[in-house]
């Protein structure tokens, strides 16, 4: 059997019964094994494969270039920090006792973004349906953040959103962008949260335009955020 194969086998039979069929939370464990997995495979299609007639139909491969390779470069870093921020989350959670688990997640040095320690509230959204997606978020607002008057309370903010990278239709992936980050901004208005943020980094490895996913500067936040409206 395929290894790429009998790896997603394996993450399937540790999910739920129902997990592939809905946007739906995630371990931080599942989380750092699927990034695993989508590193290597980012890896393979940074290349742009295309078919010469001339060549009798053989298949020839020429690296990205442009908006597109900066983009992926991008998004190369981010699956990078996706991975180690949901790695460190899944030791930090096999700590003994609540206070413990929360001390290891906000001494992550990867979720601290924007000024502030991320990690206690941070979890997993995810949809294994194709294409793929998966989304850090930190639920609810930062307490230290809203404390010190650095923040709005009640954002809730997206660190992270990564796609299968091996879709290669750019309409299809901004599709399931928008698609996560409607799902999300489902969540907050049943969480009874005041809304949905991006944060810049993650925003700019998007395929979709500000438009398409409902993106807005975040007035008083000095071009950290996105609103996010969908």
């Amino acid at each position: 059997m395929n290894m790429t194969l009998l790896f997603l086998v394996r993450l399937f039979l540790l999910l739920p019964p129902t997990a592939g069929l809905a946007f739906r939370e995630i371990s931080p464990l599942k989380a750092a094994m699927l990034t695993k997995n989508w590193q290597g495979l980012l890896a393979e299609v940074d290349q742009k494969v295309g078919v010469v007639p001339e060549l009798g139909g053989t298949s020839v491969g020429m690296m990205r270039f442009g908006p597109e390779l900066e983009r992926r470069t991008l998004c190369k870093r981010q699956f990078e920090r996706f991975h180690e921020a949901n790695l460190g989350l899944a030791l930090a959670d096999k700590s003994e006792g609540e206070e413990a688990v929360t001390a290891m997640r906000e001494a992550l040095p990867c979720l601290q973004i924007a000024g502030y320690r991320r990690g206690a509230r941070c979890c997993v959204y995810a949809c294994l349906t194709s294409p793929a997606t998966m989304t850090l978020l930190e639920r609810g607002c930062n307490e230290e953040e809203s404390k010190n008057g650095g923040g709005l309370s009640g954002w809730w903010s997206v660190l992270g959103l990564t796609v299968n990278p091996t879709e290669r239709d750019a309409g299809t992936i901004v599709a399931a962008e928008a698609a996560a980050l409607s799902e999300l901004c489902g969540l907050v208005s049943a969480g009874g949260g005041e809304g949905l943020r991006v944060e810049t980094s993650v925003k700019a490895t998007l395929a979709g335009c500000d438009e398409a996913l409902g993106l807005s500067p975040l007035d008083g936040e000095g071009g950290a955020w996105h609103r996010c409206e969908l």
